[in-house]
């Protein structure tokens, strides 16, 4: 499934606006203009710098910034936080033209400023615009290569431009190290019973698990029988609805393609969930397609779910397994 780009895209989060900004029209010290975030991130590693747990990231992070490990990110207070989100096996060139103004807006939504940066050694874009709520605003830059895409957003209230500056102020100071890593957080932060579907772990990474029947990750690449779980930051219906519209949109173009199918809000271990219960069609086959975003006290999960083997069958054990997934 593709669903590593539709993640990132997620975690962006950018809801419709009025009208655009200029970054001018932002500023609150012509002198030092803070709201102009530079066309080159150059910072370089020093003994100060922080790694930001989970990612190849390092930050000069001011005292009232830490990191939160329930949430997954750096936070100042529940409404100024820094969250990244890295790719790995992922291209660059490919996932920044969902990042243009053209696509964002081709989706309903709009942004104030999308710019083209160099981060360090590399290609980046950075993006500027509404967050989901209407108080809040989020900063964006999104970098890599070949190899990887990482996205670094920040979060702050809209009438706050301290709380902006702070947030540019962390991005500008980062270094990617892409030779490291990524910090181990100490296993996932959620549990399920593997035992209900037996499937084996093909895939294990700070962006996604992925289980399946041989626990051979080459077995995505056929019709595949497996479970995802993805983490993303909790977010509000409208933003999870977008997310299906879009994963179902997107498959339309690749080889396993989702039937449209509106999604349902249900409550699932005492947890809201936004749950798209259909099927999924490729080579002539049918297959069963369970997918959903469940909402916890303090972080979210994406779980997709599709089998082409003994389909019926696996649809319940898709959503028991659901069922059983707890947060630490």
């Amino acid at each position: 499934m593709r669903i590593l780009n539709l993640l990132l895209i997620l975690s962006l989060g950018l809801v419709v606006t009025a009208g655009c900004k200029d970054e001018k029209t932002l500023a609150t010290n012509p002198k030092e203009d803070p709201t102009r975030f530079p066309d080159t991130v150059n910072s370089r590693l020093t003994e100060a710098h922080k790694r930001i747990p989970g990612s190849k990231v390092y930050a000069l992070l001011p005292d009232n910034f830490k990191f939160i490990r329930a949430q997954n990110q750096i936070q100042k207070d529940q409404n100024t936080f820094i969250q990244i989100v890295e790719t790995p096996s992922a291209n660059f060139e490919n996932a920044k033209k969902a990042f243009s103004r053209e696509n964002i807006e081709a989706g309903g939504s709009k942004v104030d400023i999308v710019r083209s940066i160099r981060f360090g050694i590399y290609d980046g874009i950075f993006l500027d615009g509404p967050s989901n709520l209407p108080t809040q605003r989020k900063a964006s830059v999104v970098f890599g290569d070949q190899d990887f895409v990482c996205l670094i957003f920040g979060e702050y209230p809209s009438d706050s431009p301290e709380s902006r500056n702070e947030i540019l102020s962390i991005f500008k100071s980062m270094v990617h190290d892409k030779d490291q890593n990524p910090e181990d957080l100490s296993g996932p932060f959620y549990t399920f019973d593997p035992n209900i579907t037996g499937f084996k772990a093909a895939v294990l990474s700070k962006t996604v698990d992925i289980y399946n029947l041989s626990g051979d990750p080459e077995a995505e690449k056929g019709l595949p029988t497996s479970m995802n779980f993805a983490p993303i930051p909790v977010l509000p219906v409208e933003a999870q609805e977008k997310y299906f519209e879009q994963l179902i949109s997107e498959s339309q173009e690749g080889k396993l393609k989702i039937t449209a199918k509106e999604t349902e809000q249900l409550v699932i271990s005492g947890m809201p969930a936004t749950v798209l219960e259909t099927t999924v069609n490729a080579d002539g086959r049918t297959g069963v397609f369970y997918a959903a975003i469940l909402n916890g006290p303090n972080s979210a999960l994406v779980f997709i779910a599709s089998a082409f083997d003994q389909p019926l069958q696996r649809l319940p054990q898709f959503k028991a397994t659901l069922e059983s997934v707890r947060f630490r």
